[in-house]
């Protein structure tokens, strides 16, 4: 098991799938890593049944949502039109990866920001050293 979801897992949750073993493990360790990236490693300290069935719920939306191909938001999407000299503007490369990292980083917060994993979304404090006289 790559991260906190399996491939029975992701079976159950999509009984219809025609995704493959092979290809669910290349997607599973992308979502882990994302995952591990946003909470900056915390996320390996889980324990409770609780905070690991909610790790797995965001790693199988993660794979769902953002890394599945297909699932790119906005992948060919006009961004322009002018029908007057037929012109269409699309998304580039760059745009797309910045699109899907934010999407990406939408969808663990939505998952992880709650009573049993926010604390492994740290959202940081600063130090203001106080003040010279």
């Amino acid at each position: 098991m790559i991260g906190w979801a399996g491939y029975t897992d992701y079976l159950t949750a999509h009984p219809g799938t025609t995704l493959t073993e092979v290809e669910f493990t290349r997607f599973a360790e992308r979502a882990a890593a994302e995952i591990l990236r946003a909470t900056a490693w915390r996320a390996q300290q889980a324990a409770g049944d609780d905070a690991v069935s909610i790790l797995r719920s965001c790693q199988l939306a993660l794979i769902d949502e953002v890394l599945l191909p297909g699932a790119e938001a906005g992948a060919g999407t006009v961004t322009s039109a002018n029908n007057d000299g037929y012109s269409e503007s699309y998304l580039s490369g760059a745009s797309l990866d910045s699109l899907q990292h934010s999407r990406t980083r939408r969808l663990i917060a939505r998952y992880l920001l709650n009573p049993v994993t926010g604390w492994m979304i740290y959202a940081g404090g600063v130090y203001h050293a106080p003040a010279r006289r």
